[in-house]
C-alpha cells in the first residue's frame, strides 16, 4: 500500500484528504511543516500532498527543504493551495497541482497518475 503523507494547517483540510484517500492508501498528516518534515523522514511516504500557505514554515520552504535532503529529495510533492495553478510561483520540483477546495475524483487521479 503506497504511503501518502499530507501536510496542511487546515484540520478541515485534513479530514477531507483522510476522507478521501484513507480506503486506498496509507496516510500520515501533519498541521505543520515542521512536523511534517518529521514525518516525512521517519515514513518515508511514497507522495508529498503539500499546502503552500502555511504559518511558520510555507509550503515551498517545506519542499525545497524536501528537496535538499538526501532522505526526502525524490519523493513526488504535489502542492495544493486555494491560489489558481498560474498564481503559484515557485522553483522547487513538484510533479503537480491541485486547487481547494479539493475534488476528491480529481485528487485521486492526479495521485493515481502520480505513483503509476
Amino acid at each position: 500500500m503506497y504511503k501518502i503523507l499530507a501536510i496542511d494547517d487546515e484540520p478541515i483540510n485534513l479530514q477531507i484528504i483522510g476522507a478521501c484517500l484513507s480506503n486506498d492508501y496509507q496516510l500520515f498528516m501533519a498541521k505543520d511543516g515542521n512536523r511534517g518534515m518529521q514525518l516525512a523522514l521517519k515514513n518515508k511516504p511514497d507522495l508529498i500532498l503539500l499546502d503552500i500557505v502555511m504559518p511558520d514554515l510555507n509550503g515551498y520552504e517545506v519542499a525545497k527543504m524536501l528537496k535538499d535532503n538526501p532522505q526526502t529529495r525524490k519523493i513526488p510533492i504535489i502542492f495544493a493551495s486555494g491560489k489558481t495553478k498560474s498564481q503559484i510561483q515557485t522553483d522547487v520540483e513538484h510533479v503537480g497541482y491541485i486547487s481547494k477546495p479539493y475534488n476528491k475524483a480529481e485528487l485521486l487521479t492526479l495521485i493515481a497518475n502520480t505513483l503509476s
